[in-house]
């Protein structure tokens, strides 16, 4: 049996799983680990150029619980987790993820009023190669299959900071 959520992801899924309560406490998270060891700014890691990376710990019982409402929200699993802060300079090169995931959820946790830049893009059609620059808020989740090519552009002011989920569907094989 297929999961139901991923199979209703066409190229890409905006929801808003999180209550702004739920955004909060995840930027709280973010905010607790941000000058730990657990931050640390990435040149380059795999896709990723320029941003500050963030693995806050399965430890952390209150961010354990935002994650198992994805969980609940999506009916599948949350196989990997981080935080990325977007800052000036930063982006991600045009990429599909590793196929051992399912598919892919983005949440907006925080991004300055002035913000120029960091835009999610997908490939719409592959064979005319146009993409398209999907429009997420702060606290909306943008999902997208495991195969479909995305990339966020260059921040050129401002900053964004998001939760990047993989997650798994039990089913899926």
């Amino acid at each position: 049996m297929k999961n139901k959520f991923r199979e209703s992801i066409d190229i890409y899924k905006v929801t808003k799983p999180f209550s702004d309560d739920n955004i909060s406490t995840l930027r709280r998270c973010y905010e607790l680990y941000e000058n730990t060891e657990r931050t640390e700014f990435k040149e380059q890691d795999y896709n990723i150029r320029k941003a500050w990376k963030q693995h806050a710990p399965t430890s952390d019982g209150v961010y354990m619980s935002m994650l198992s409402i994805l969980n609940e929200h999506t009916g599948a699993v949350c196989d990997k987790h981080y935080f990325l802060n977007y800052v000036e300079g930063s982006w991600t090169k045009m990429h599909s993820d590793d196929d051992a995931v399912s598919f892919t959820g983005v949440t907006i946790i925080e991004q300055s009023e002035d913000l120029l830049g960091g835009d999610t893009l997908v490939l719409e059609d592959r064979e005319s190669g146009r993409f398209h620059k999907i429009n997420v808020d702060i606290g909306e989740t943008v999902w997208y299959d495991h195969d479909i090519l995305h990339a966020v552009t260059n921040v050129e002011r401002g900053n964004r900071k998001v939760l990047v989920t993989w997650m798994k569907a039990q089913n899926d094989s």
